[in-house]
């Protein structure tokens, strides 16, 4: 048998009990790896169940606003003072006609705009009769939707 010193021995048997340290930080950032990665597909998860049990309310809010375009669309072709079918409460004009709350709990508000003459931008309007355009903002929770329809005038054919 070959002569080995007691030194070689003990550093043998030290460094044979390090050989597993490795093994173990690889699978604990294998792991730590893994985890991060399944926390973040699962906050993406909830964030796209949440999207999509939003979508009824996000259904109100469309027919909300579909409902208040339709209303500016009649008070441009029929207009009155004060507004056929603005409850009175809700009828000021200073921010838009609050239309509202619908049985479903959606509420629009319709605002209208038409354009000044000296420099051609659009202005809030008082009411419908003269607008260049309708807005309407449907709400439902914290669903909130928006159509804008835009009129544009033509001269009658000579």
């Amino acid at each position: 048998m070959p002569f080995v010193s007691s030194k070689f021995l003990i550093y043998k048997s030290l460094t044979d009990n390090r050989r597993g340290q490795i093994m173990i930080l690889a699978s604990m950032a294998l792991g730590g790896a893994l985890l991060g990665i399944s926390a973040l597909a699962g906050l993406l998860m909830t964030y796209q169940i949440r999207q999509t049990t939003d979508l009824t309310n996000s259904t109100k809010s469309i027919m909300a606003a579909d409902s208040g375009v339709e209303w500016g669309l009649y008070q441009y072709f029929h207009p009155s003072s004060p507004p056929i079918g603005c409850p009175s409460s809700n009828c000021d004009s200073s921010g838009g006609y609050n239309l509202g709350p619908y049985a479903d709990g959606a509420s629009v508000v319709v605002t209208c705009y038409g354009l000044d003459p000296s420099n051609g931008t659009e202005q809030q309007q008082l009411n419908c009769s003269n607008a260049s355009s309708v807005q309407a903002v449907g709400e439902a929770n914290f669903a909130s939707r928006s159509f804008r329809t835009y009129f544009q005038v033509f001269a009658p054919p000579q």
